[in-house]
């Protein structure tokens, strides 16, 4: 059984999120590890090199997996990697990455009060690439997380202010739908 990660998710989060707590959430040791086990659910990749995401299947389980037990399903936002990817250190730990970091008018994250950064403060490494998630074994910015550690590091979902995600999202949503 796949399993996407539910736990972690976060309003508003981003694909490159989403990807990471796919990956967290399933124990892939190493990138051919995740393509023999999709390849099991008849996926012939999980394109993890260039633009890789949560594969459309994966994102069908999930959203079927929401719907059967009514939660509420969120598609996360696709980023741009063409520029550097920017996160909030510790929303990083906590598994977790939002497009609106990308936007370089964003400087703080809005929950923590950190600098939006280029480099990981842990391996002082530039954000992994989604296909690099795998090959780092940083506990700030890899996917070489265990769940213990997560559960360990992060603040319960209902403590954490995500007010500022929600009330963009849904601007964004309503934006999307006008354009």
């Amino acid at each position: 059984m796949i399993n996407t990660g539910l736990l972690l998710r976060r309003p508003s989060e981003s694909e490159y999120a989403a990807f990471r707590r796919f990956l967290v959430g399933n124990q892939f040791e190493t990138p051919a590890a995740l393509k023999t086990d999709l390849q099991a659910f008849g996926k012939s990749s999980a394109v993890v090199s260039g633009q890789p995401w949560l594969t459309p299947r994966a994102r069908q389980w999930e959203q079927k997996f929401c719907e059967a037990n009514s939660l509420p399903f969120q598609s996360p936002a696709p980023v741009d990697h063409r520029s550097p990817l920017r996160n909030c250190p510790v929303c990083a730990a906590q598994c977790y990455h939002t497009v609106l970091y990308q936007y370089p008018w964003e400087k703080r994250c809005p929950t923590h009060q950190h600098e939006i950064v280029t480099v990981c403060p842990s391996c002082k490494q530039p954000w992994p690439q989604p296909s690099e998630l795998l090959k780092r074994n940083c506990p700030c910015c890899s996917a070489n997380l265990s769940l213990t550690y997560l559960a360990e590091n992060i603040v319960s979902k209902d403590s954490m202010d995500t007010r500022f995600f929600e009330e963009v999202g849904a601007i964004s949503q309503q934006y999307d739908v006008q354009v």
